[in-house]
C-alpha cells in the first residue's frame, strides 16, 4: 500500500547539489509515495551543526530529510556513521546521501551522458573515464569528470576556453539527467542510497 504524500528536506553541501532533490524525489516515489515534495536546504558545518540548524526552521514541516555528505574517501563507512548519529541525536528519521568520493562519482558512469550534454552525441573523442567498477577507487572524480567534458567537447581555440568554463552547468545538466535504471546502480553507494530510501519509506507506514 502506497503513501498519499512525502515531504522532506534535503540539506546539501552547496547549491550545485540542489539537482540531488529531483532524483531523490523519484527514488522516494519509487519507494510507494504518490506524491512527494522536496525542499533543498543549505548550512555550513558538520552533520551535527546542519542538523541543529534544521531544527530551528519550525515552520518547515518534513517526514525525512536526507543528509547529503561526499565521502572524501573510498570508505564512506565514517561519514555515513557521522550521519546517522546526528539523525539519531535530533531524533529525526532521515538517510545520509554519501557518494564516493564525490558526487561527481555517480556522473562518470555513463559516458554518452557526458557527449550529449556537450553537444557531441556523435563525438568518438576518448574521455579518460575510469571503468564503473573502478569510479570509487579513484580519489578525484570531480577533476576527471570535469577533464571528460572537455573531451568530449572536441573543442580547440577559444571554444576550449568556452567549454572549460561551463563545468558547472555541464554538472547540473548531468545530474538532472542521470538514468536511475543505469550504470550508476553498479555503483555501492547508489545502492545504498536506494535502499536506505526504501526502508526510511517504509517505516513512514508506522
Amino acid at each position: 500500500m502506497g503513501l498519499r504524500s512525502v515531504s522532506f528536506v534535503f540539506i546539501g553541501e552547496g547549491t550545485s547539489d540542489y539537482p540531488l532533490v529531483g532524483i531523490l524525489s523519484e527514488l522516494v516515489r519509487r519507494a510507494g509515495a504518490d506524491e512527494v515534495e522536496g525542499l533543498p536546504r543549505q548550512w555550513p558545518g558538520s552533520s551535527r551543526e546542519k542538523l541543529a540548524e534544521l531544527t530551528k526552521d519550525t515552520a518547515t514541516p518534513f517526514d525525512l530529510v536526507f543528509l547529503h555528505r561526499d565521502a572524501d574517501s573510498m570508505d564512506p563507512t565514517p561519514r555515513i556513521e557521522e550521519v546517522r548519529t546526528a539523525l539519531t541525536e535530533q531524533g529525526i528519521r532521515g538517510v545520509p546521501v554519501v557518494p564516493v568520493q564525490e558526487t561527481e562519482a555517480w556522473l562518470l558512469t555513463d559516458e554518452q551522458a557526458i557527449r550529449d550534454v556537450v553537444g557531441r552525441s556523435r563525438g568518438r573523442a576518448a574521455l579518460g573515464l575510469p571503468s564503473v567498477r573502478r569510479i570509487e577507487q579513484t580519489s578525484n572524480p570531480k577533476e576527471i569528470l570535469a577533464d571528460a567534458c572537455v573531451r568530449a567537447s572536441e573543442a580547440s581555440g577559444r571554444r576550449l576556453k568556452q567549454a572549460r568554463g561551463r563545468f558547472n552547468d555541464h554538472r547540473r545538466v548531468l545530474l538532472d539527467r542521470l538514468d536511475l535504471d543505469g550504470p550508476v546502480t553498479e555503483l555501492t553507494s547508489f545502492r545504498h542510497l536506494v535502499e536506505d530510501t526504501e526502508r526510511a519509506v517504509r517505516s513512514l507506514r508506522g
